[in-house]
């Protein structure tokens, strides 16, 4: 290890031991000790890198995988940390130490991904108050699709930097276990209906070169993704169709809070006299070479739902 790696593992040590002072002060529940034998963990292997001058980048990435799971957790109970652990600032200093520690050690394409996340993490925080303004949308992608908005450049970070060692097990893992389609769903979805506000435009734009970087983490992994159009009718016979839409979308019997643009561009095709068309993609058809792994399941107009 060079003289840089050493600094930032000691820089990474320090934290750690403030995190896990801070537990030991306490008596504690399951999931605070369940914290500590991961933060001790991954305190001893870093100790041992310090001395053996040895470092394994696929052990780094899975301790710190599970630490940063649990930290989650405590932080979503609303564990109070003392003054000198900020609660709203742990997540991000504890994202940013083990980046710098897997980024000299990871393949040059995740380099560059991980790249394009710091820059876009760059732009959702300077857009930070269009996310608050749109609550009403982020609420409806947070409820009714199970992505969070405000998290996307964590999220990839993450997905980037220490989940994976490789381009090809980071798409095969995003598309198995939901979140690429959603990220895409709502870069569809967004980028399809029609809106004047600014910061719906403004989210638009964040979303869209997130979705921009999975398709390209897709393709340089050798995955095809369809590119489906929304409001173009629907044939149930050749098509995967499903017709549930969440509330915050349909503006359900016309009980807020929902989001007006869905409902008000729906009802507008509606009333030109248009049915059975697609208002959403609840996944993305996915190819690999000649093989088809799934096809595009698109969400069809319940005029029920829309109350239409």
């Amino acid at each position: 290890m060079n003289k840089m790696m050493q600094n930032n593992i000691q820089e990474f040590l320090d934290f750690l031991n403030r995190i896990n002072k801070d537990i030991i002060q306490r008596n504690g529940d399951q999931e605070t000790r369940e914290m500590r034998n991961h933060l001790m963990e991954l305190i001893n292997y870093l100790t041992q890198c310090t001395t053996s001058n040895k470092f394994n980048l696929e052990r780094f990435q899975a301790i710190c995988v599970l630490c940063r799971e649990k930290l989650l957790t405590l932080i979503a109970g609303g564990y109070v940390w003392d003054s000198e652990m900020e609660r709203g600032e742990i997540l991000k200093k504890f994202d940013s130490y083990t980046l710098h520690i897997a980024l000299p050690n990871l393949e040059s394409e995740q380099r560059l991904a991980l790249e394009r996340v710091e820059a876009m993490a760059a732009k959702f925080e300077e857009n930070r108050d269009s996310f608050t303004r749109r609550a009403d949308l982020v609420n409806a992608y947070k409820k009714g699709v199970f992505i969070d908005l405000n998290t996307i450049p964590a999220w990839l970070r993450n997905y980037c930097g220490l989940k994976f060692k490789n381009l090809d097990q980071m798409a095969t893992h995003g598309f198995w276990d939901g979140y690429f389609h959603k990220l895409l769903r709502a870069d569809l979805d967004l980028s399809s209906y029609p809106s004047e506000d600014p910061d719906w435009k403004k989210l638009a734009e964040c979303v869209h070169e997130a979705a921009e970087l999975i398709r390209s983490i897709a393709a340089k992994a050798g995955y095809t993704i369809d590119s489906p159009k929304l409001f173009e009718p629907i044939d149930r016979t050749r098509d995967d169709v499903e017709y549930q839409m969440p509330e915050g979308f349909t503006g359900r019997y016309s009980q807020p809070p929902y989001v007006p643009e869905f409902r008000n561009h729906v009802h507008a095709l509606a009333d030109a006299g248009k049915r059975n068309f697609g208002v959403s993609v609840a996944a993305f058809g996915v190819s690999k070479g000649e093989q088809r792994i799934r096809p595009t399941r698109f969400v069809g107009m319940n005029p029920g739902e829309w109350s239409v």
